[in-house]
């Protein structure tokens, strides 16, 4: 994905009324539970409603204990809520143990679950923090003693019996096992319950993707499981699950279709609002849907040419999550991209076009651009309460909520055009533009060379850019796009082009030429060709003296095509120069400072003489400098 994608049409081409969809302005919520507060990837962080609000909380194991940072709707209150429980200090590692939150009793107040060591240890919410852990396990299985390990095995919290409380789903050696939650907030002893998804039948989480989800709208929580040979389907019974005997779609699978994990999420939603979750996947070339059919899924439609591998989204750099964002019951796909947060609404018909609706990497963002930064967490949850899910940012130093509206987006910004070269130097390139949007706030320009990378933002009442400080006779490409806080325009097309080459330095001279004038003979010729000791520039050169070292009869410079003098006489010596004609005479004895262009003939008389001092030609010195 670049950084500014390409828009496609797609089966839904305009929102309907009402139901549209924008974010308003980046806020931070708290510094709290952040990378500046000590806080990296072995301490975990995840939203839940512990007081049943209807408002997402933030719920973190800090290497002190469980942090929590309530919602108020406008804010995150943190605090250190219960110590010494779940965290490093007691033991407590990402490698190792697994920590969930849910509610697991029933009260409507998310639950913390956690498996150790020993096993399952719980901490009931309060409503404003959480109970103390007890130091033995509501069940002593699901454990890292148990042989249970991150790297091979699935443990989830789903309710698969509809009883309002969240069950121990988990995927070991053999198979499945379940733990169904009791209203007291405890677990059942674990049942074995189907040899199937098992790392003994062939399942590996860097292969396969195992998840619950409720297939055919009974309430019920299935399984749902992504294998070599497509998806397999083994429904919920309130006790257990039936056992599957082949996959239910061939697709979305690791031989089946190609599909990776570490390159294609696959999540269960209900896409057409019908109580059943269907399978939405974004593989290579973007977006598929198998809707459900209550016991399996139908074939696998392809639905939108973004989101995608090919488009440049990563998993380890770009999360994507199905959620409703405005309200309207139907789930909806947001993404946090390169450059921008980008969303496609889903509705009766399928998804809109994806566009972007945060700008979160441009001169446009400079105030909260480090809270986005990719690879940081990222959650998608309603934190304000208005049944709307909104963004929720990790960054360097504060949580960061960008809360979501029905509004329509701003409109989009324009791509400038005709990107050109108007100059360059040894050292500078000189780019211009054509500005096409009247909403912009600024043009990013990226320059780009061997070894080089420079970005640039401009205001946006400006539609040109010097890069400077290149190296000469070396090629440099360049695009613009233009943004405003809310989206990214389409690059430009590339342009590339030279600084030009230094030219050798020379000496300037002075330097000294001697000519030998045979008498009455007209020696012509350039300048340049004077310069017997090296070549002089074609812009001229100057003539800083003419000396005649020996006493002879006057030398004469005369113009192009004149090729008779009167010898003898002094005032016959004639500079040729510019329009001088013969009759502007000038004396050359001594020491004289002429000009001399470089396309000027200089002719050159040496007079005749029968002084017996000359018996050869005649010298001349000719002292000159380069420009």
């Amino acid at each position: 994905m670049s950084l500014l994608q390409q828009r496609q049409p797609s089966s839904q081409d305009s929102v309907p009324p009402g139901t549209d969809q924008s974010v308003l302005a980046p806020e931070k919520w708290t510094h709290e539970l952040t990378k500046e507060f000590g806080w990296n990837e072995k301490y975990p962080r995840m939203i839940a409603d512990v007081n049943n609000d209807k408002k997402q909380d933030i719920v973190g194991f800090g290497i002190d204990g469980v942090w929590l940072a309530t919602s108020n709707g406008t804010a995150f209150t943190p605090a250190l809520v219960l110590l010494d429980a779940f965290n490093e200090r007691t033991g407590w590692r990402v490698e190792k143990h697994e920590r969930l939150t849910g509610d697991i009793n029933n009260d409507k107040l998310d639950d913390i679950v956690g498996f150790g060591d020993a096993g399952v240890y719980r901490a009931l919410s309060t409503g404003g923090g959480f109970a103390p852990v007890s130091p033995t396990p509501v069940v002593p299985d699901f454990g890292y003693d148990q042989g249970w390990r991150v790297d091979k095995h699935v443990r989830l919290l789903a309710d698969v019996n509809n009883d309002g409380r969240k069950d121990i789903v988990g995927f070991g050696d053999d198979g499945v096992r379940l733990s169904l939650a009791t209203s007291d907030g405890n677990f059942s002893n674990p049942v074995f319950v189907l040899a199937n998804f098992g790392y003994k039948q062939g399942w590996r989480t860097e292969r396969h993707i195992r998840t619950t989800a409720d297939v055919n709208g009974d309430g019920m929580q299935d399984i749902v499981a992504f294998g070599d040979d497509g998806v397999w389907l083994a429904i919920s019974t309130g006790n257990g699950f039936i056992e599957p005997q082949q996959p239910v779609l061939s697709n979305f699978g690791f031989r089946v279709g190609s599909w990776r994990v570490d390159r294609h999420p696959r999540m269960l939603a209900d896409v057409n609002r019908d109580g059943k979750q269907d399978i939405v996947g974004f593989g290579d070339a973007g977006v598929w849907l198998a809707l459900s059919i209550g016991n399996g899924f139908a074939e696998a439609q392809f639905v939108l040419a973004d989101f995608g591998y090919n488009q440049g989204w990563r998993v380890e750099r770009h999360p994507r999550f199905m959620t409703d964002l405005n309200g309207d019951g139907y789930m909806d796909i947001i993404g946090y991209g390169e450059g921008a947060v980008y969303r496609a609404l889903g509705g009766s018909s399928g998804f809109s076009a994806m566009r972007s609706i945060l700008n979160i990497s441009g001169a446009a963002a400079n105030y909260y651009k480090d809270d986005f930064v990719l690879g940081f967490i990222r959650f998608v949850g309603d934190v304000t309460g208005d049944g709307l899910s909104d963004l929720i940012s990790f960054g360097s130093s504060y949580i960061t909520v960008t809360r979501s509206s029905t509004q329509p987006p701003q409109p989009e910004v324009n791509a400038p055009s005709y990107l050109h070269i108007t100059g360059s130097t040894t050292s500078s390139i000189t780019l211009e533009w054509s500005d096409n949007s009247n909403n912009e706030d600024f043009f990013t320009i990226v320059g780009q060379g061997d070894g080089y990378s420079r970005i640039y933002a401009i205001s946006r009442d400006k539609t040109t850019k010097t890069f400077t400080s290149l190296d000469q006779d070396k090629q440099y490409c360049f695009t613009v796009w233009a943004e405003n806080r809310w989206d990214l325009s389409e690059k430009t097309r590339q342009v590339c082009g030279r600084t030009t080459k230094q030219q050798p330095q020379q000496n300037q001279g002075p330097f000294t030429t001697t000519i030998w004038m045979q008498r009455q003979q007209i020696l012509e010729g350039y300048i340049p060709y004077l310069g017997i000791f090296g070549p002089i520039y074609d812009t001229g050169a100057t003539i800083t003296n003419i000396n005649f070292p020996l006493q002879f009869p006057p030398v004469a410079l005369v113009r192009p095509n004149h090729s008779t003098i009167e010898c003898g006489d002094p005032n016959a010596i004639v500079l040729v120069h510019g329009d001088m004609t013969a009759d502007q005479k000038i004396a050359i004895w001594g020491t004289t400072t002429l000009f001399i262009s470089g396309q000027q003939t200089l002719q050159f008389v040496g007079c005749a003489s029968n002084n017996p001092q000359f018996p050869g030609d005649p010298p001349v010195n000719i002292t000159w400098k380069r420009p």
